[in-house]
């Protein structure tokens, strides 16, 4: 499903302003939209970066703050996604090869085998693997 640019739009410009004002800003770029593309995402940004300058410059402590704590939140969560990761590639890295499905001391004493080491076993004796390369 592809979005229309003017729902992207209307989502940027709600995100630092009200969803009403983004609805009318967006409603007044499509009538012009006639200009093509490249003018409609740069009027969405200058819009953007006006309705963000105007709420830095009334409230400068909350967009500091607001900035800080996302700041925080990024990197907290870097860090745990990057201790999983490492977590896993070291889990990889320290795994133990898998033991045989089958030894060749229980292959000779009659224990019953799993279809797996039978079929290893079958294709072994018979080579059948060389007849399907």
């Amino acid at each position: 499903m592809r979005l229309r640019k003017a729902d992207v739009a209307e989502t940027l410009l709600s995100l630092v302003g009200s969803v009403e004002r983004a609805r009318s800003f967006v409603g007044h770029l499509v009538e012009e939209c006639e200009r093509g593309g490249v003018w409609f995402w740069r009027w969405v940004t200058r819009l953007w970066l006006a309705v963000l300058g105007r709420d830095l410059l009334s409230a400068p402590l909350a967009m500091a703050i607001s900035c800080v704590g996302a700041w925080f939140l990024y990197m907290l969560l870097s860090a745990v996604l990057a201790r999983a990761g490492h977590a896993s590639e070291n889990a990889l890295r320290n795994r133990q090869p898998r033991p045989h499905l089958i030894s060749e001391s229980a292959a000779n004493s009659g224990e019953p085998r799993s279809r797996r080491a039978m079929g290893t076993a079958f294709i072994a004796e018979t080579g059948v693997a060389a007849d399907l390369r």
